[in-house]
């Protein structure tokens, strides 16, 4: 039964000992990568592994091509930290150095005085300076790159050849009907392009001929941590994908296994009796659960904008941009109501503050974020899609925060065009709102003031009933029109064409 099934058997003691002592060591291009975020003693302790056995490595040619296409990008990521570690602390510091002189003014307090406020200040300066200091001396890995040349060695004459054009054709078409049954790996990537969501799929081809032809174990290193590769059952990594096993000691008749870059440095102790220092590899395990957390989130708002919108060509270093661009820290219950009414919803009960409390995650939105998803909106024809992702944030409790933050992004341009618009309403996976609220919020965009006509033709469509205003101050282009019903009407018209 264990031929028949082999993806289900873990190997024996025995069957261990005979992959480490003679398989091939298989990479993938998410390992070499994280070389550049491991401290210079951890990037160490792992290069060491590798250059010990540097006869038995082998790089399949994708994951060669993904090291070089990412690792600018990559280097470019670490060398950031230090401008947001320096943000986060002048940010943190005005933030308690406010609070302080609100509790301490107007003589509050008999005791605590502006000294205080003083030794915060020289604490926060010092930090600071620290991390200016650190940016400055890190080194310029663009400019000269001793990992890439460490690599570059390691792998002389050890990466796969490229498959042709026919040949991947082939594989993309392969690659649809298994994606489609969920056959792995790589039908988790299927939020990606067109073409990039076959990459990890094109790898492991590569890797089951070079199996075929050498006829050898293969040990595959992977920090990617996908359903499509590895068996879990609730919430704990059990091993390979069994259907991964199969296939490969189907097609090879080799043995096959898989290691996070952790277990496989652990592994190194025990087989290739290296000494390994146990810091190292904790480290390297707090970045693959770090990383593990940030790429969930971001796999499942890629999933949900193709799936609503048909947007393939979103991928993650897209969303990584669109999450750069949030700039706003946090905001109390009364920045949420400003909030509200700069998206022009004039009622809102209990449990949609509550909704958007949750999806937002953040205590505080600054001035700039009103002002910056008030500007977006301030036209005279706002498009349904830009409507329907508003009404996806107020009534969609459950939304991750990747999600929120790339719609955030998406608003913070004075000028939203289409594609914008559609990618927010495709991070919510929502469907179409009513037509008649559509044209009671545009109707509302367009004027400084809501009248009262406007208020009840918005709360009929949406039947919210909780108290508020009957007039609304709105900000930007919206202040300078009119707010008689002649100008509702007017914008009804305008909606309509």
């Amino acid at each position: 039964m264990k031929k028949s099934f082999p993806g289900y058997y873990r190997p024996t003691k025995k069957g261990f000992a005979e992959m480490w002592e003679g398989g091939t060591f298989v990479l993938d291009a998410n390992v070499l990568l994280n070389l550049y975020r491991y401290s210079p003693e951890t990037r160490d302790e792992l290069l060491g592994i590798l250059q010990a056995n540097s006869d038995r490595l082998w790089l399949p040619h994708q994951a060669a091509k993904e090291y070089h296409k990412n690792r600018i990008f990559v280097i470019q990521q670490v060398a950031e930290v230090y401008d947001s570690i320096k943000k986060l602390l002048e940010d943190s510091q005005n933030k308690i150095q406010n609070e302080l002189r609100s509790m301490i003014g107007k003589g509050r307090h008999p005791f605590v005085g502006e000294n205080l406020i003083d030794k915060i200040t020289t604490l926060f300066t010092g930090l600071q300076e620290e991390i200016i200091n650190l940016g400055q001396n890190h080194p310029n890995l663009i400019e000269d790159d001793p990992i890439l040349d460490t690599i570059t060695n390691l792998f002389e004459n050890k990466v796969g050849s490229a498959y042709n054009s026919d040949e991947l054709n082939k594989i993309y078409q392969k690659g649809k009907e298994r994606y489609d049954k969920k056959i792995p790996p790589g039908y988790k990537d299927n939020a990606k392009g067109e073409l990039e969501q076959f990459g990890d799929l094109v790898m492991w081809f590569q890797i089951i001929d070079y199996a075929k032809k050498n006829k050898l174990s293969i040990i595959f290193v992977t920090d990617d941590r996908k359903d499509d590769w590895w068996l879990r059952i609730k919430g704990q990594t059990i091993g390979p994908h069994p259907e991964l096993i199969q296939e490969i000691v189907s097609e090879a008749e080799v043995p096959f296994y898989m290691y996070s870059t952790d277990p496989f440095m652990e592994q190194a102790r025990e087989h290739l009796k290296r000494k390994v220092k146990q810091q190292a590899i904790e480290e390297v395990r707090e970045i693959r659960k770090l990383d593990e957390i940030y790429l969930e989130n971001v796999r499942e708002t890629l999933v949900a904008m193709k799936a609503a919108m048909n947007y393939p060509m979103v991928n993650e270093e897209m969303m990584a941009a669109m999450n750069a661009a949030i700039n706003y820290p946090k905001a109390n219950e009364a920045a949420i109501a400003a909030m509200n009414a700069a998206m022009n919803y004039p009622k809102a009960n209990e449990a949609m503050m509550a909704a958007i409390n949750a999806t937002m995650n953040y205590p505080k939105v600054g001035g700039a974020a009103i002002e910056a998803m008030n500007a977006a909106m301030n036209y005279p024809k706002v498009g349904g899609a830009a409507i329907e992702a508003m009404n996806a944030a107020m009534n969609y409790p459950k939304v991750g925060g990747a999600v929120i933050e790339a719609m955030n992004a998406a608003v913070n341009y004075p000028k939203a065009n289409e594609a914008m618009m559609a990618a927010m309403n495709a991070a919510m996976n929502y469907p179409k709102a009513n037509e008649a609220m559509i044209a009671a919020m545009n109707a509302a965009m367009n004027y400084s003031t809501l009248t009262e006509d406007m208020l009840a033709a918005t709360n009929t469509t949406v039947n919210i009933k909780s108290k508020i205003p009957t007039t609304r101050k709105l900000k930007g282009k919206a202040a300078k029109r009119r707010t008689n019903k002649e100008g509702l009407n007017n914008s009804k018209k305008s909606n309509s064409e």
